[in-house]
């Protein structure tokens, strides 16, 4: 994989927007190839973009994972750090948003961010509202809560 780009094999064996002769290194030391090395531009502000690189990257390959397409429900489990994020992308990429959390407030900023459903799921059932609300049903869940339960009641 080493030089595989022009990037790569310009570096000299210098590490080039967290790539390395086109590996990049994760936090927990590992390897990716250099299709998942983003380039940035130079004067870039790394406070702004640590969300996207972080929770934006983890929040949009989750989202796609879904299959979900334009016009279509996904569910957004967990309105929070990441949570939020997904929903944001979500509109972008033109699906149908339905919020799930057990905070009013976090429910109401989902909204806000173009949440089309939202539900409280301190209110019985959160699968049956969805199905409810949404005419049948997510197409795809993204869970960014870290409650056990939430992980369950996507999947039903």
């Amino acid at each position: 994989m080493a030089g595989h780009c022009q990037l790569a094999s310009t570096a000299k064996g210098k590490a080039i927007n967290g790539c390395n002769y086109g590996f990049g290194v994760g936090f927990n030391g590992s390897k990716h190839g250099h299709s998942f090395c983003g380039h940035l531009p130079e004067h870039v502000d790394m406070h702004a973009m640590a969300p996207i690189l972080c929770a934006g990257v983890t929040t949009y390959r989750g989202i796609k994972r879904t299959g979900a397409r334009p016009g279509q429900w996904l569910a957004v489990i967990g309105i929070g750090g990441l949570g939020h994020i997904a929903v944001q992308y979500a509109k972008a990429m033109g699906l149908r948003v339905a919020a799930v959390d057990v905070s009013t407030e976090k429910l109401n900023h989902a909204k806000r961010l173009g949440a089309e459903v939202l539900i409280d799921a301190r209110e019985g059932d959160p699968g049956a509202a969805l199905r409810e609300k949404s005419g049948g049903g997510a197409h795809g869940a993204i869970v960014t809560a870290v409650s056990p339960r939430a992980f369950e009641q996507s999947v039903t």
